[in-house]
């Protein structure tokens, strides 16, 4: 009996110990990042920083007077629809994991082409970020 506790017991303090080793997830409500809707209300330095990165695919930040900005540029994925932005924070910044389904327009006969770019103001000003395309 005294074994099998002393077991239990040193399994349950090696799992406690591992809890501060996995990734964050941040609320859904995305605390800290605010997805831009309508950049069109937005300074024009913002938006020809817009226009000139949104050819190329990947992810950019730059910070203006107004804040701070994250522009996810995904190039033209047809027929695909985003279904969840999610933000995971590890030690070396923050992950945006986007979940996309490929197909579901066409089969509902909408011709949607996915949202690219994603422009997202954040509250973190020196932060490192990361982008994972998740495909369902």
């Amino acid at each position: 009996m005294k074994k099998f506790f002393l077991i239990f017991l040193s399994g349950f303090i090696g799992m406690v110990s591992l809890i501060g080793c996995t990734d964050t997830k941040i609320a859904s409500d995305l605390s800290g990042f605010h997805i831009i809707e309508n950049p069109q209300t937005l300074d024009q330095e913002v938006l020809e920083w817009i226009d000139e990165i949104k050819p190329s695919t990947g992810l950019y930040k730059n910070n203006f007077s107004s804040g701070n900005y994250l522009l996810i540029s995904l190039g033209e994925h047809k027929n695909c629809t985003v279904k969840k932005i999610e933000i995971k924070e590890d030690t070396h910044g923050f992950i945006f994991n986007i979940t996309v389904r490929e197909g579901e327009t066409e089969e509902r006969g909408i011709h949607k082409v996915l949202t690219s770019p994603i422009l997202v103001k954040t509250d973190y000003e020196n932060a490192n970020y990361d982008i994972r395309i998740i495909y369902r």
